[in-house]
């Protein structure tokens, strides 16, 4: 029998962020499980020519640990995106 300290179900936004913050917990071990073959986001949710109105940084990550190499800002910050992208979005 495998244990884990975490397990995942359904690799949502919840359980991406979980994931992305436990790579720096390494003594942890986790699982994370999803039904589904390929990653959709809000599939069938849009309206053609739509956009969510969701801000990036609430991708769950950031706001937790923004040093985390899988933070929105930290990714714009290593592609030195993040003043461009600051100020086209605000």
């Amino acid at each position: 029998m495998i244990k884990y300290d975490v397990v995942g179900i359904g690799v949502g936004p919840a359980n991406l962020s979980l994931a992305a913050l436990l790579t720096k917990t390494p003594h942890l071990t986790s699982r994370f499980i999803e039904k589904q073959a390929n990653f959709v986001w809000h599939a069938g949710m849009l309206l053609p020519k739509s956009n969510l109105q969701v801000s990036h940084l609430k991708d769950l990550v950031t706001l937790v640990d923004p040093t985390n190499p899988y933070s929105y800002i930290n990714y714009l910050h290593s592609k030195k995106m993040f003043i461009s992208i600051y100020y086209s979005r605000f």
